[in-house]
């Protein structure tokens, strides 16, 4: 039931009337302690409307009682590792289901043939090092996803991983670092600092061999690939708090030409 009133009483103004300051008003309006969410409160005093910050709401009063509510928000779900898909050939079909928003990587090697960036992408690392032919790149999904990405280098094998829940304003959280190389051993992606909590630490082997690549310790698998010239794979974590992070080496590896590389994505 609505009071009549010449206009709304605010709580500083409420307690200015009765000479007191805003913490021993507040705590006297409730008697002397914070009401609990779904109490009773009576307040008696002339007529007017008190609005008292959240949590709780006063919206009238004048001898009433008056239910306290509260509102939560839910925490934001963070980024999510969707799915994956593969080909040898030029053109490449991305995973089913994609949304608007969700960031497609599209990483691809050779050991002869210079990687083409995909049309509509965006460059993250590329170049040629032991004799591994490598580029990482990435798209964020419109409206209408995408199906396939097109223009990829002929000789190669590529993989697509997809992720959700990136930032919408800032895809990448820092400067990937100088990518890592050897032509022996096992890939090693380089060490990454992140600065924002939650972000999704992405690791990337090209290898000059054909392998069957696992996950550095504490990462997952999110996709490895193979040709009878090389091999790419990928694995994810999520980097909390914000910091330093070295995932450590590929397992399953040989003693081939390898690059490395390393990128964080940020989350929404």
């Amino acid at each position: 039931m609505a009071i009549p009133a010449s206009g709304p009483l605010s709580v500083s103004a409420f307690n200015t009337e009765l000479g007191r300051s805003s913490t021993s008003g507040n705590s006297e309006l409730s008697g002397g302690s914070t009401p609990a969410v779904g109490s009773l409160v009576y307040i008696a005093g002339q007529q007017g409307t008190l609005n008292q910050a959240a949590p709780h709401s006063f919206s009238e009063w004048y001898g009433y009682a008056v239910t306290t509510t509260t509102t939560t928000t839910a925490a934001p779900a963070g980024i999510t590792f969707v799915d994956s898909s593969t080909t040898t050939g030029t053109t490449i079909t991305l995973p089913a289901g994609l949304l608007q928003n969700d960031i497609v990587v599209i990483c691809g090697m050779s050991p002869s043939d210079a990687q083409n960036l995909p049309t509509g992408y965006t460059n993250g690392q590329n170049g040629s090092s032991n004799s591994t032919r490598y580029r990482w790149s990435y798209k964020r999904m419109g409206a209408t996803p995408d199906t396939t990405a097109s223009g990829l280098s002929s000789n190669s094998v590529t993989i697509a991983v997809v992720f959700r829940g990136v930032s919408t304003s800032v895809i990448l959280d820092v400067t990937p670092p100088a990518r890592a190389t050897d032509d022996r051993d096992e890939a090693n992606p380089p060490s990454i600092t992140t600065t924002t909590n939650n972000s999704m630490v992405v690791a990337v082997a090209f290898q000059r061999e054909q392998l069957t690549l696992t996950a550095p310790t504490n990462f997952t698998l999110a996709r490895t690939a193979n040709r009878t010239t090389g091999t790419v794979a990928a694995a994810y974590r999520i980097k909390t708090p914000a910091g330093a992070e070295n995932p450590g080496i590929f397992g399953g590896g040989a003693d081939s030409e390898w690059v490395a590389t390393t990128f964080a994505l940020r989350p929404a």
